[in-house]
Formats: C-alpha cells, sequence, structure tokens
C-alpha cells in the first residue's frame, strides 16, 4: 500500500501474533481494514478481530444435520418414529428429484447440426406453403 514498515515493528508483530493461526491472521487484517480503514492496525485489534474467526466447518449447515439422520446434542432427543419420518421424507425428495430429471430428459430437444436445422426448416417451409396453397391463399 505504498507504505515502508520498520523491521523493528514486523519483528514485534510477528512475536505478539505468533500463535495466532494463519487463516486466523487473514481474517483479521481483512476485518481490520474494512472496518478500520488503517494499514497496519494494532496488536489489539488484530487479536479481537482473530477471536470472532470461525472455521467454516463450524458453521451450522441444515443439510448436514438432515443428512447425518439426528439432532445437534442441545436439541431434545428424537421422538419414537422421528427418525424414520426423516428417511422416509428424503426418499421421497430423492424420488422426486429423480422424476424431474427423467422428465427434463424426456422433452429435451435434440441438438441439430446445422445441415439438420437447415433441413427440418426446409421441410418445415414447405409443409407451411403447401398448407396455405390448399386453403387457397398464395
Amino acid at each position: 500500500m505504498g507504505q515502508t514498515i520498520a523491521a523493528e515493528r514486523v519483528v514485534l508483530y510477528c512475536r505478539a501474533l505468533a500463535d495466532i493461526q494463519e487463516p486466523q491472521l487473514l481474517f483479521a487484517f481483512e476485518q481490520a481494514l474494512r472496518h478500520l480503514g488503517e494499514f497496519l492496525p494494532s496488536v489489539q485489534a488484530l487479536r479481537g478481530f482473530a477471536e470472532s474467526w470461525r472455521p467454516p466447518e463450524s458453521a451450522m449447515d441444515c443439510r448436514h444435520i438432515l443428512d447425518r439422520g439426528d439432532k445437534p446434542p442441545d436439541w431434545e432427543p428424537l421422538k419414537p418414529g422421528e427418525l424414520e419420518e426423516m428417511r422416509a421424507a428424503k426418499k421421497r425428495v430423492e424420488i422426486v428429484k429423480t422424476k424431474i430429471e427423467e422428465s427434463v430428459q424426456q422433452h429435451e430437444m435434440p441438438k441439430l447440426s446445422a445441415e439438420e436445422f437447415e433441413e427440418r426448416r426446409r421441410r418445415q417451409l414447405e409443409a407451411f406453403r403447401r398448407k396455405n396453397v390448399d386453403a387457397g391463399e398464395v
């Protein structure tokens, strides 16, 4: 960013932030630039941002919970039949997905080469002309 940082300051920052993992540190610098607008924020500010970093795998993902077939530990226990209902619902979703895919495949038009397209267009135009001549229109 066009600024020179003294070697002593770099060493101090390295020592003060050595216990922070690289993804946390990258997140902290990004947050500091975004929210503080400082080129080199204080160690305290960087540590504060680094503490708020969470790894992506810690995020609660609803699909992951449903695929797991149970509930997180802080939820109430499964009731009788609840797991079977969840699995049956998942099977129904898979059946619907399969039917949708089959329907899409049935209704897809085949891709035509330029020659095939031109031949089809020529036949349709001839049929259109015959129909209109037969109806008395020219």
